[in-house]
């Protein structure tokens, strides 16, 4: 299974890291059920999108942010999604910065058995 880099990666990757530095957002704040709990089908991005702009949320430091992270998310297919969470779950990128090169080394040192496995897990339902 080919599993292309896109450019947005590192946006997202840098955006989520940033979502976590803000005030009460250690967390991932309105985007929790993302960015901490792997939950990256489309339907769950809309429900971040969507609860972000409820007028309760109207206040919360990071719901733009968090929108901004889902939107672009909703960009990627769901395989690079998976391969961009599993790498960013396991703290990849603690040591790393995601470009089109590293992208490239992780997917060519992995199997498609393993995209396959990544897949799996973060789908349910």
């Amino acid at each position: 299974m080919e599993v292309e880099y896109n450019p947005k990666m590192p946006i997202i990757v840098q955006s989520i890291q940033t979502l976590y530095s803000l005030p009460g957002c250690g967390a991932g704040g309105c985007c929790h059920i993302v960015t901490d709990d792997g939950n990256i089908q489309d339907d769950d991005l809309q429900f971040v999108i969507d609860y972000c702009n409820r007028p309760k949320n109207a206040d919360c430091v990071d719901k733009e942010l968090s929108e901004l992270i889902c939107k672009l998310l909703l960009q990627l297919s769901f395989e690079q999604r998976c391969v961009l969470f599993y790498m960013f779950l396991s703290n990849y990128f603690d040591d790393v910065d995601l470009d089109k090169s590293t992208w490239n080394v992780f997917i060519n040192c992995i199997s498609d058995k393993t995209v396959q496995e990544m897949v799996e897990e973060f789908t349910y339902g």
